[in-house]
């Protein structure tokens, strides 16, 4: 088995589709549940990216000291329990560091993720891995966002 479908048959593939894809929809409706106006989830948002940024220059060297699914899984596991503990926060001014830390667990991601495509798919497969990666993630961004959408007419962000 070669390409896409043995770093999928592996578990090599990385749990990224989703992401934080659909995140920022529901961060206004935490904004407001954190006492603070909508147009605050913005500023948590910008927490995320900004802590991404951090994690991604920072984490430079992580996938080749660690294994990259490790690396995956870890940095994964982090940003989500992580950004689960966001609904639970007092106020705005406690969820914005958690929201950095947020970023900078998701950060390695991408770097651990190329390096799993290098080990786990032949070079002239690069570009279909790659292209069906990010059609996976279009779709389920575009899933995020609808199920996001169906339950903020149910749901509060707690």
């Amino acid at each position: 088995m070669a390409g896409p479908a043995a770093a999928l048959h592996h578990g090599h593939d990385h749990p990224g589709p989703v992401r934080l894809g659909s995140a920022p929809r529901p961060l206004p409706l935490l904004a407001i549940q954190l006492g603070d106006r909508a147009a605050a989830g913005g500023w948590l948002l910008t927490a995320i990216t900004g802590g991404a940024l951090i994690g991604a220059i920072t984490s430079e060297r992580l996938p080749s000291r660690r294994s990259p699914r490790s690396v995956i899984i870890a940095a994964m596991a982090s940003a989500g329990f992580s950004l689960a503990a966001l609904a639970f926060m007092p106020g705005l001014g406690w969820a914005l560091p958690l929201a950095v830390l947020v970023g900078i667990a998701d950060g390695p991601v991408l770097a651990a993720t190329f390096s799993v495509r290098q080990q786990c798919v032949p070079a002239h497969r690069y570009a279909q891995f790659s292209a069906t990666s990010a059609s996976i993630k279009t779709g389920s961004y575009a899933i995020g966002a609808a199920t996001a959408g169906l339950l903020s007419t149910t749901l509060t962000a707690r």
